[in-house]
């Protein structure tokens, strides 16, 4: 069996606010060319991606594929084996590389415009995020970052899914509505990526009712108050009543937790509530990428065994295949100074502190006492 094979290559480009272009959403930014952008003519069919391409076809280890070799060496599940399960279910058949390879579907970043302000995020990704970036003494940029229109150039009738994302998408709903008018709706498979803070207007419904498939990746890390303090702008009340709305007019919806720091002892809780109330959503968790400081690894080695032992009892009540990754983490050494640093700065920013919030942990990282 081919364990390098990925569909994206063949049928998918991952299109950022800066314009910048990936193979794929988890593929290494660091390991693309720098004329790998919308303005390159051509742009599916770059020397760049017809090597990963042949690489893949050989069996080769893809450099920049990396989030996903390491995911399926620590448990049984990445985003690469997820789009070839899902191609699977929707054809009936494994994935086979075709002869000519078609773009088909597209990952579109809007916007930087967003609500929240999100412990992992920053000002690339958020407007909210401006105000502590320049207190951080971070570059950020003037006004919010928009993705051109580029698809004003480009037939995008054909395409057979889009997966939007931002910021936060459904702060320009008048945007998604122009593109999905340019879209053959009843061939089209949209994807949402929302922080669940907001609800599409009776415009948007309307086209998305059109639509082949829509599904929903609503991005939730924790329940109550956690929530609101890894997703600062966030309100759980509002969430719930979300969920409960996207799960009663929509059939296809999903939760992305991210785990961290913060929440690496308690993420059982959402996962839990999830499977009680709204019991046909996937629950996706992965861990954090990109932001070293707030990485499971810094965790001081007594706090680390208490994880352990508290994975484990989740393992064994969820049998979530994500708490085998964990574990494998948890062996790896870090500097828990990089968190404190780093927590400590943005806590006197927002005047808030996270053992309000996940005290269990907070106590088991700064007394020898366990709380019950």
């Amino acid at each position: 069996m081919n364990n390098t094979i990925c569909l994206l290559p063949f049928h998918h480009l991952d299109i950022s606010i800066s314009g910048k272009v990936l193979p794929c959403c988890q593929f290494n930014p660091n390991e693309v060319p720098d004329d790998m952008n919308i303005n390159m003519p051509n742009i599916f069919r770059h020397n760049f991606l017809e090597n990963i391409r042949s690489e893949m076809l050989q069996g080769n280890a893809v450099k920049g594929c990396d989030r996903c070799y390491r995911s399926e060496k620590h448990s049984s599940n990445s985003y690469r084996i997820e789009m070839l399960q899902r191609y699977k279910k929707d054809f009936g058949k494994d994935f086979i590389p075709p002869p000519k390879p078609k773009l088909a579907f597209i990952n579109l970043a809007l916007s930087n415009l967003c609500n929240n302000k999100c412990r992992m995020c920053n000002s690339k990704l958020s407007t909210s995020w401006y105000a502590d970036a320049k207190i951080l003494g971070y570059d950020v940029p003037k006004g919010a970052v928009f993705q051109k229109d580029w698809f004003e150039n480009f037939d995008i009738k054909d395409l057979e899914a889009i997966n939007l994302h931002g910021g936060e998408p459904l702060m320009e709903q008048d945007r998604i509505v122009d593109i999905l008018q340019k879209c053959r709706l009843e061939k089209l498979t949209l994807v949402i990526t929302t922080n669940s803070t907001l609800r599409p207007n009776d415009d948007l419904v309307k086209l998305l009712k059109q639509c082949k498939q829509v599904q929903w990746n609503l991005s939730i890390d924790a329940v109550g108050m956690l929530n609101n303090f890894l997703r600062k702008g966030s309100d759980w009340d509002t969430v719930k009543k979300n969920v409960q709305w996207y799960y009663r007019n929509f059939d296809f919806i999903k939760t992305n937790t991210v785990i961290s720091i913060y929440n690496v002892n308690c993420f059982d809780k959402l996962y839990l509530y999830l499977k009680d109330n709204y019991p046909k959503i996937d629950q996706r968790h992965i861990m954090i990428e990109g932001v070293d400081w707030m990485q499971i690894y810094n965790l001081p080695e007594e706090a680390k065994e208490k994880v352990r032992q508290r994975v484990l009892e989740i393992k064994e009540k969820t049998k979530l295949s994500i708490c085998d990754y964990i574990l494998n983490i948890l062996s790896t050494s870090g500097n828990f100074k990089n968190f404190e640093k780093m927590d400590a700065q943005i806590n006197n920013i927002r005047h808030e502190h996270w053992k309000d919030f996940n005290t269990e942990l907070y106590n088991w990282i700064y007394t020898k006492e366990e709380i019950c």
